[in-house]
Parts: C-alpha cells; structure tokens; sequence
C-alpha cells in the first residue's frame, strides 16, 4: 500500500484501505503513519474526507 501511496495512484482506493484499517482498530501508529503519507503525496486531504476520518477516529477510539 505504501508504494501505491508514494506513486500517487489511486486516492480512492487508499483513502478506503486507510478507512478500512481504522475500522478494524489496527494500530494507530499504523493508521496515522499511512493517512499522513495520503495527506503528503496528494497535498493534503479533502476536507469532507479529513472530518470523516477525524469524526470516524475519535468514535473507535471511545469504544
């Protein structure tokens, strides 16, 4: 996935697989490292999606 990220192929299909891991509660050391190579290699990430995953974080973190 990290080289997908790096070549800046196909956000969607990061953008998800990063979702993905955060619904399976993966490490978050994990989750973060990949959402900041997202951000980076597509100069930042669209609003809508940076609240969603914020919103979508915060919620597995409480449960």
């Amino acid at each position: 996935m990290e080289q997908t990220l790096v070549e800046g192929e196909n956000y969607d299909a990061s953008f998800t697989y990063v979702e993905e891991m955060i619904h399976k509660q993966e490490q978050i050391e994990s989750v973060l490292r990949l959402l900041i190579l997202l951000s980076v290699t597509n100069n930042g990430l669209p609003k809508k999606h940076f609240d969603y995953l914020r919103y979508v974080e915060l919620s597995s973190l409480l449960t």
